[in-house]
């Protein structure tokens, strides 16, 4: 694990410069790259807290979900609370994927691949769709 951690701190810097390199507009990088978001080096959930905290991976997800905010036509907006309800749940439950396997999946997301949010966007929906 010590590996791990160094070799994504020395790949990505600090953990501002770590936010920078997967901003929200690196899913379509991962969309057009589905064996590199699969199979190449980006961290693990598991390997982003070991390194920068679980705070860093709290502001990544929740920059996903703003995004994914931002994009949808949905009245109702996911809210902070819940956002962060939501990133406990995915750490949790997915601590095994990689950065790069989950912008792909919110690009996915984004591109309806997992249905629709009809008048609000619905935190287990999400759960269920990952």
């Amino acid at each position: 694990m010590q590996t791990a951690i160094a070799k994504t701190k020395e790949k990505y810097g600090d953990s501002e410069n770590f936010l920078k390199q997967f901003n929200p507009d690196k899913q379509i990088l991962a969309s057009k790259n589905l064996e590199r978001s699969y199979l190449g080096i980006a961290p693990t959930l598991t390997t982003v807290v070991n390194a920068y905290g679980y705070d860093v991976l709290e502001v990544w997800i929740m920059a996903q979900l703003e995004n994914l905010n931002d994009f949808c036509g949905a009245n109702v907006k996911i809210e902070i609370p819940q956002m962060s309800n939501l990133v406990k749940i995915i750490f949790s439950e997915y601590y095994y994927l990689k950065i790069s396997e989950l912008l792909l999946f919110f690009y996915r997301l984004k591109a309806g691949e997992y249905g629709h949010f009809y008048g609000s966007i619905d935190p287990q929906k999400i759960t269920v769709a990952l």
